[in-house]
């Protein structure tokens, strides 16, 4: 398998995620990110992928979550690739920085406008209260949107993680795990190694 492993983990994710589209797999550019607070704890939560490119893998997020807060404090972050079907996981890890306004405000009008509501009418992760304000809220969000289309959120942020390692894991159809780690190095080539799993 290594020598069908390309020379950096960005071009792999980008073929495995082309192979995931082309069998069918439902979101297959979902990932689990990881974050830590100030104090250390992680958490994780699922998201999407939205570019791949020199820079690096972006996101986006509110700001004012609690995913944000951490990548404010924390700029770290590891991004976990779970292909179930194909036996394949791709982690990579690195630090993280916001996009520009730009960025940012252009992925918040790429978003369904459910989703452009849910942003504008309360803070992410936040005590929803009572269900009937909520709903006023959100409705007040709609009708905003329908009146300015153009309309973003401050509090929307797109994200980039600038890989400087990648974990590689494919089962063989027996079930054996092969393992590779991709580390960059100052020059900001590639080294690649196979892991005992």
């Amino acid at each position: 398998m290594r020598e069908q492993l390309p020379h950096e983990p960005t071009a792999l994710l980008l073929r495995w995620i082309e192979e995931a589209v082309e069998a069918g797999l439902a979101v297959p550019h979902a990932a689990t990110i990881a974050t830590a607070d100030a104090s250390g704890t992680p958490s994780a939560r699922t998201l999407l992928l939205k570019d791949v490119d020199d820079r690096g893998l972006w996101f986006a997020s509110v700001a004012s979550s609690r995913k944000g807060l951490e990548l404010s404090d924390r700029p770290w972050a590891e991004l976990v690739f779970h292909w179930r079907e194909f036996g394949r996981q791709l982690r990579f890890a690195g630090p993280v920085v916001p996009g520009d306004r730009t960025i940012s405000d252009e992925d918040f009008r790429a978003r369904g406008m459910p989703a452009r509501a849910g942003v504008l009418a309360g803070r992410q992760g936040s005590p929803r209260g009572d269900a009937s304000a909520a709903e006023a809220r959100l409705e007040a969000a709609r009708h905003a949107l329908e009146r300015q289309p153009q309309l973003t959120s401050r509090d929307w942020q797109a994200y980039v993680l600038s890989p400087r390692h990648a974990d590689v894991l494919q089962l063989r159809g027996h079930g054996e795990p092969l393992c590779f780690a991709y580390e960059r190095g100052a020059d900001g080539g590639w080294a690649l190694t196979e892991l005992w799993p």
